[in-house]
């Protein structure tokens, strides 16, 4: 399947480095993709990853290649967007973001 979107890249300067992002519409990207924020608990903290719903499965140790080149003077990226495990919800958060293990 292919999924076309027009981002941006933005250089966002940090204290000592420089970061490069795509924004605009990450958040289609993120849905046509069917990837999703939830939590896993930790040495006993929470911490925030991202799961990919495949056939009504989550599935952790999501992968995302970013492939950059450039044709007719434009730059293009494409995403490689691959999950390698298999995980289930085991709970909610107070906000409502699942826990999975």
């Amino acid at each position: 399947m292919h999924e076309y979107h027009t981002m941006n890249l933005a250089k966002w300067d940090l204290n000592s480095s420089s970061n490069y992002v795509l924004i605009t519409v990450w958040r289609n990207v993120v849905h046509d993709n069917k990837l999703e924020e939830v939590v896993i608990q930790k040495g006993g903290k929470e911490e925030s990853i991202v799961v990919m719903k495949e056939d009504d499965k989550l599935k952790s140790d999501v992968v995302v290649q970013v492939w950059c080149f450039r044709s007719e003077g434009r730059i293009w990226f494409a995403l490689n967007i691959q999950a390698m495990s298999e995980c289930s919800v085991t709970s909610k958060t107070k906000d409502g973001h699942d826990i999975v293990a």
